[in-house]
């Protein structure tokens, strides 16, 4: 059992024991911060899991829920794995091109070192020991829910990424 402040819509403040997951714990103590305070929407405890009829209910307010959230922040896990290195390269491949979903295209950015960014026959600048670094940060648990793509295409631009103590943004300011 882990102990939880929790507030309430009308700004009751009260402690309550409430059981949460060994990686919920986890990133709870990662996301932290000791000098702000910060609400945290969690699923698994916002939403009581064994009521089917509120857990329908709260489901179906899941895209505005993350619309509507000031930052969505997505949990990886803890650095394992060489993570930090994983993280390192996303934030580069991010750098080096301009994403653009409505036609699912990249260009090559203002800031790219090569103009050929975004040519599928570019072999990447990585080695073999980057690219399994990235695979494990890939093959981690969020990946593989099937509600992965809601929560980061209804979020905004402010939308990260958090792998141990290092975090990337989800689409960068150039996503057009």
């Amino acid at each position: 059992m882990s102990k939880v402040r929790v507030v309430d819509g009308r700004g009751a403040v009260g402690d309550v024991e409430c059981a949460v997951t060994h990686n919920l714990e986890i990133a709870l103590r990662y996301l932290r911060y000791a000098a702000n305070l910060h609400t945290i929407w969690v699923d698994s405890i916002c939403i009581d899991h064994s009521n089917n009829k509120e857990k329908g209910l709260q489901i179906n307010l899941m895209g505005e829920i993350y619309r509507l959230a000031a930052r969505v922040i997505v949990w990886l896990g803890p650095e394992e794995n060489k993570s930090g290195r994983a993280i390192d390269m996303l934030e580069d491949m991010g750098s080096q091109v301009d994403f653009h979903p409505g036609a699912f295209s990249i260009t090559p950015s203002s800031q790219a070192r090569d103009r050929r960014w975004g040519d599928m026959a570019l072999d990447l600048p990585y080695n073999e020991e980057d690219l399994t670094c990235l695979y494990h940060l890939l093959c981690r648990a969020w990946f593989e829910g099937l509600w992965v793509r809601q929560e980061i295409l209804l979020a905004n631009s402010t939308a990260i990424a958090v792998c141990g103590f290092r975090d990337v943004s989800w689409c960068g300011p150039d996503v057009t």
